[in-house]
């Protein structure tokens, strides 16, 4: 395979208005197409072969949500690159599959009802728990879960690369210099053992790349007990970081490290989104909040009330969905 960088994908890389994730991700899929097609040049494959592209999408990925997320790759090439205009005819080819596929998920989840896929890979809210309880405290394992099992709500943000800061709880200053610095992600642990952490994004899923905030909250004592058990066990500057190199993950490596863990924990293909389901769907579950609590949680875990909608998925008797809480 020739090594050489497609330019679009150069072009993606120096986007810096979009986050690492984004540009990481537009050019992974990218990259399966311009191999698809050869690898003649990506300008080339989209512009003047757009049916063709598309025909390969739908025959390569069965999931339509796989194949919306493919051309919304192709979509930002014709954003960056400035080529709405000028290559209208086949960037419309694009735009028309996108908002029929887009139709097609919105329409699903309204329904509320999971994927096959999702059925099969599912955790109720109650399994996690019980499963994370038997786990040896200060292990790894442990740490993942609690961090996206529900002690915390668990947040649109893998926190693959979130730094921890350790600072007395009267070091404001240090506290503050910490929350002007331009580092992703941290945890501010105190010294004060009865102090709890706490949790610093300035990126993850829905952050506003043009007019960002910082988000902040108490891991509280429960978590921050966890964290600290498991920095007893291995000292570290990082909440979790890669076994073989001892580094922090990537993005992608962070999720594929999650499957994996928990495919072995659950013996199913479970994934950190469908935790966030399975929270999602056990306390919204028989209308136990009400809509200011649901307010409350949809900003605990960065994103609107609408998507909470959507991550919550209906009841057993009505979908033939796995017991919420069995």
């Amino acid at each position: 395979m020739d090594k050489t960088v497609d330019p679009v994908m150069t072009h993606i890389l120096k986007a810096d208005h979009l986050s690492e994730e984004t540009r990481t991700g537009y050019c992974k899929r990218l990259a399966l197409i311009s191999s698809a097609a050869g690898n003649k040049p990506l300008i080339q494959v989209l512009t003047m072969h757009p049916t063709k592209v598309l025909d390969w999408i739908v025959q390569s990925y069965a999931e339509v949500g796989t194949q919306r997320t493919m051309i919304v790759a192709i979509l930002a090439v014709y954003k960056l690159l400035d080529l709405k205009r000028k290559e209208q005819t086949s960037y419309d080819l694009f735009l028309e599959q996108y908002d029929k596929l887009d139709a097609v998920l919105r329409d699903r989840a309204k329904d509320n009802v999971p994927t096959d896929r999702q059925r099969a890979g599912f955790v109720s809210y109650v399994e996690l728990q019980q499963v994370r309880k038997r786990l040896p405290v200060g292990s790894k394992e442990r740490l993942l879960l609690s961090f996206y099992g529900g002690l915390i709500p668990p947040l649109r943000n893998d926190l693959h690369a979130c730094a921890i800061h350790m600072l007395k709880c009267d070091d404001d200053a240090a506290r503050q210099a910490l929350l002007k610095q331009i580092t992703p992600n941290e945890i501010l642990l105190p010294y004060d053992r009865s102090t709890p952490g706490v949790l610093i994004l300035r990126e993850f899923k829905t952050q506003d790349r043009m007019n960002p905030i910082l988000y902040s909250r108490s891991l509280g004592n429960e978590l921050t007990a966890e964290l600290r058990a498991s920095l007893l066990h291995h000292p570290r500057d990082y909440v979790f970081l890669e076994n073989s190199t001892g580094r922090p993950y990537t993005h992608s490596g962070f999720a594929m490290y999650a499957r994996r863990t928990l495919l072995r924990l659950f013996g199913r293909p479970c994934t950190l989104t469908l935790l966030r389901h399975s929270y999602i769907s056990h306390m919204l579950a028989y209308g136990q909040l009400s809509i200011r609590d649901r307010e409350q949680l949809a900003r605990q875990m960065c994103h609107s009330t609408q998507t909470q909608a959507q991550y919550q998925w209906i009841s057993p008797k009505a979908s033939g969905f796995p017991q919420l809480d069995s």
